[in-house]
């Protein structure tokens, strides 16, 4: 009786800690370096970066300006290492999505970024980041793009549904232009 109860358990037990295994090392030799996708968008801002850096790390304010989707807000410290709360509202979403990214990039007036990941380390992970360039006018060169790594990812159809992210940068990166230039 004992071993069968025993066998009730470990069986299933056994058997999951294989299939969880068997996910990790699958999604660790799809997920590799090289993102499987990028998804960018670069935009010329008249405004100094120094003007743009402010807006950007502004988080509270987001919501004034940023149409992202029908809205984004982020909450968190700007500190390499910080979790973020990254909610966001999309028109043809029942539900916000709500993501914990950790600030990864950090580079005062010309980088920002956050690594976000689902559960296990391959099956999906994105890196979201923005650089900003001087340019010879005085202007920012602002790039926004988001490197996609993991079996998941892989799943994403090539434009059907990727082309509602790219909008959804081109979106933000014209609301960031319009404040930016609006304000200097």
């Amino acid at each position: 009786m004992i071993k069968r109860v025993v066998l009730g358990i470990a069986l299933p037990i056994g058997v999951l800690g294989i299939a969880i295994l068997a996910v990790t090392v699958f999604s660790r030799a799809v997920s590799g370096p090289e993102p499987l996708f990028t998804i960018e968008h670069t935009t010329e801002i008249d405004a100094s970066p120094a003007h743009v850096w402010s807006i950007l790390l502004d988080l509270e304010r987001w919501p004034e300006w940023n149409t992202y989707a029908i809205g984004v807000e982020v909450e968190g410290e700007v500190a390499i290492g910080t979790r973020l709360v990254v909610t966001i509202v999309q028109d043809d979403w029942p539900d916000p999505l709500v993501v914990t990214p950790v600030l990864t990039r950090l580079d005062p007036g010309r980088e920002l970024g956050w690594h976000g990941s689902l559960g296990l380390e391959g099956v999906h992970e994105t890196d979201h980041y923005f650089q900003l360039d001087p340019l010879p006018t005085g202007g920012t060169r602002f790039h926004h793009a988001e490197e996609f790594r993991g079996w998941l990812a892989g799943l994403v159809p090539e434009e059907a549904d990727r082309i509602h992210t790219l909008h959804a940068f081109e979106r933000m990166n014209a609301d960031l232009k319009a404040r930016a230039e609006s304000t200097d």
